[in-house]
């Protein structure tokens, strides 16, 4: 399994953002066969139609610690940090990060306009 950080707050276009998000998402998994990716950006359409449901990393922190702790390092699973403008600036992805280190999961960066995997690198995110 692949848990997939993205920043989401950040972005002013939500519904521009999730196209492409979901695009590169589902192209990810059609070049890695096996490779499931699961993220709380899934529930998009879910926070369009219910306005009480909270669009930041506090509301989304207890769902997204949730997924990584059903991450298993020996299964092959890892975290990737689609590189989106903002990724380096988001709460919620350098939160991801940090709980993934925590969990010895492993973490990469991946590029979103080659769908290329890299080892993760601060230096390296947008």
């Amino acid at each position: 399994m692949v848990y997939l950080a993205s920043p989401y707050t950040s972005f002013k276009d939500k519904n521009s953002f999730m196209e492409e998000f979901m695009y590169v998402s589902g192209a990810y998994m059609v070049k890695n066969p096996g490779h499931f990716c699961v993220s709380p950006l899934f529930n998009h359409f879910s926070l369009e139609s219910n306005p009480g449901l909270g669009t930041d990393w506090e509301f989304w922190k207890k769902y997204s610690y949730t997924l990584l702790d059903r991450l298993s390092p020996a299964n092959g699973d890892y975290l990737l940090v689609a590189n989106f403008a903002c990724a380096k600036d988001s709460v919620g992805v350098m939160a991801e990060v940090f709980a993934a280190a925590i969990r010895n999961i492993p973490t990469f960066i991946l590029d979103v306009d080659t769908l290329e995997i890299e080892q993760f690198d601060m230096s390296k995110l947008n």
